[in-house]
């Protein structure tokens, strides 16, 4: 079973030390937390994520700690999937959301 674990820790860096424009920080939304079984097709969605800016938005996810190393599809869109995988105990995975918008990183940890 896959219990999401939520710590709601926002960090913002700039990419650029010589960054002139005004610019806002992206607001990064990795969803819910969730409790799935071993098998389930498990979906991460990062979509609700907002650049105030008006640019586009880069996503990356990555599976930082806890239980099997997951293998994540499509890890650079705003969405990512995975197979839950078969554990004979309760575990959580923790994976973060880096939103990225040229201008400004926010990374979230869920």
């Amino acid at each position: 079973m896959y219990k999401g674990s939520n710590n709601h820790s926002v960090t913002a860096s700039s990419s650029s030390s010589s960054n002139t424009n005004t610019n806002t920080i992206p607001i990064a939304n990795a969803g819910s937390n969730q409790r799935v079984h071993p098998s389930d097709h498990v979906i991460l969605d990062g979509s609700k994520s907002s650049n105030s800016f008006g640019g586009s938005l880069k996503f990356s996810w990555l599976q930082l700690v806890g239980g099997p190393v997951i293998s994540l599809l499509n890890h650079d869109e705003a969405k990512t999937t995975f197979i839950a995988p078969s554990v004979t105990v309760t575990t959580i995975l923790t994976f973060q959301l880096i939103v990225n918008n040229g201008m400004l990183i926010v990374r979230y940890h869920m």
